[in-house]
């Protein structure tokens, strides 16, 4: 794992954040990111997920298809790190986010502007239903 580029005095705060949070079977409720709920999955190859370019995303332009995270493996991210980009589909309302929901909110939590992703394209088919709520 790749330590964190944030503050101690900011990881601390965020560790602290994440212990105080209600726990429902492990998880957390995942903040301050619009959740959109679609009724379709992919999944990408190997090959796919390498070829994809890593690129700089802004944490504010994702958007979950979660709405929580496992407390466990939050409180990891934010003591140790992560080297894995996450992995984001473009669209026209912001980048939705495939996998990397738990280091999305490390990140923000860590107040960090942006985070490493790898963008693979979005599924031929759009969803039917793609409604947002914030929490």
């Amino acid at each position: 794992m790749t330590p964190l580029k944030a503050p101690l005095r900011r990881i601390n705060q965020a560790i602290l954040f994440v212990e105080s949070q209600p726990v429902h079977g492990g998880d957390i409720p995942l903040r301050g990111f619009t959740i959109y709920p679609v009724k379709w999955a992919r999944s990408f190859s190997k090959e796919d997920k390498e070829r994809a370019p890593v690129v700089e995303v802004r944490v504010e332009d994702l958007l979950a298809v979660q709405d929580s995270v496992d407390r466990a493996h939050m409180l990891t991210l934010l003591r140790y790190g992560w080297k894995n980009p996450i992995l984001v589909t473009p669209h026209p309302r912001g980048l939705i986010m495939q996998d990397g929901h738990h280091r999305a909110y490390a990140a923000k939590l860590l107040g960090l502007p942006t985070i490493q992703a790898r963008i693979l394209p979005f599924p031929g088919d759009r969803p039917s239903s793609l409604r947002s709520s914030t929490t």
